[in-house]
C-alpha cells in the first residue's frame, strides 16, 4: 500500500511495529513501512532502496528503538540509501506520538531529523573529546564499518569527511 507514495515522495518512513505503521497510515503519512523490530533485512533494505532515496528510522524512544536504528543503519546505507532519525521524547514511541499530537507534529518531527551522522554523534552522552581514547576508538571504528558498506566511493568520501567534520577529527 505504501509503495507508491514512497515512490512519490523519494523516502521512506520506517517504524518497528505494525501497530506504529498503522497508526501513521491513517494519520495520513502514507509513506511508511514497518521492520517488525529485529526482523529488518537486506532484502528489506534492497527492496526499500528501489523506490527511496532516503528513509527516516522512527522508532521507539527507548534502548530497543535505538538498538534497532543502529541495527539498520549497515543495512540501508549498504543499499545507498541517506538515513535520517527521527528523535522522540523518553517514553514515546510512533504510535502514542501521532495519537496525542496529529499528523502535523509527525511530519515536522520527520523535517527535524537528523543525519545518522549527528544522531551518532547525540547519542555519545557527551561530547566526543572528553571520552577515553578506548571509547573514541570503538565510536570511529563502528562508523568506519558502516562507510564499508557504502559502494558508491562518492558517497563513502562524503560520509567519512562528514564524521571528520563532525567528530572533529
Amino acid at each position: 500500500l505504501s509503495k507508491e507514495e514512497i515512490r512519490q515522495k523519494g523516502s521512506a518512513v520506517l517504524v518497528e511495529g505494525y501497530m506504529d505503521l498503522i497508526t501513521l497510515y491513517q494519520a495520513g503519512i502514507k509513506n511508511v513501512v514497518a521492520s517488525s523490530g529485529t526482523a529488518f533485512t537486506s532484502d528489506q533494505a534492497h527492496l526499500l532502496s528501489r523506490y527511496a532515496e532516503k528513509v527516516y528510522l522512527f522508532f521507539d524512544a527507548d534502548s530497543a528503538g535505538q538498538s534497532a536504528t543502529f541495527r539498520s543503519v549497515d543495512l540501508l546505507f549498504g543499499e545507498g540509501l541517506e538515513v535520517f532519525v527521527v528523535s522522540l521524547d523518553p517514553g514515546e514511541d510512533p504510535d502514542s506520538f501521532v495519537r496525542k499530537f496529529g499528523k502535523l507534529a509527525v511530519e515536522q518531527k520527520i523535517k527535524q531529523a537528523q543525519s545518522y551522522i549527528d544522531f551518532k554523534f547525540e547519542s555519545l552522552g557527551k561530547d566526543f573529546s572528553q571520552l577515553t581514547m578506548r571509547e573514541q576508538e570503538n565510536v570511529i571504528r563502528d562508523l568506519a564499518e558502516t562507510a564499508k558498506k557504502i559502494a558508491d566511493e562518492i558517497r563513502r568520501s562524503l560520509f567519512v569527511k562528514k564524521i571528520a567534520q563532525r567528530f572533529r577529527m
